[in-house]
């Protein structure tokens, strides 16, 4: 990807948009991530619930936290998705499948 930032006030504009750029053409990578199914959601509130793939254990995921914003449109309930969990029982990355 060439760019170009030759104004130096446009410096942080510019990596910021390289940033995003690679942001939305690198595929998210699923190594180590647990499958898993979309149980609940409350768009309106911003979070939703997956269980794990034998539905033992349900986490808890925030939209903007462990997934983008505009990826939790595409969610739905009984969606398959790949999360990883933090210590804290929480979902910090969601990734749909």
């Amino acid at each position: 990807m060439a760019t170009h930032c030759v104004v130096l006030g446009a410096r942080l504009a510019c990596q910021a948009l390289v940033e995003l750029a690679m942001e939305t053409t690198q595929a998210p990578t699923t190594e180590g991530l647990k499958a898993g199914t979309v149980a609940s959601l409350n768009q309106k509130a911003g979070f939703g619930y997956v269980d794990d793939a034998d539905g033992q254990h349900r986490y808890i995921f925030v939209f903007g936290t462990a997934l983008k914003h505009s990826q939790a449109r595409m969610l739905t309930v009984g969606k398959p998705v790949k999360f990883r969990v933090s210590g804290h029982g929480r979902v910090d990355e969601l990734v749909i499948s």
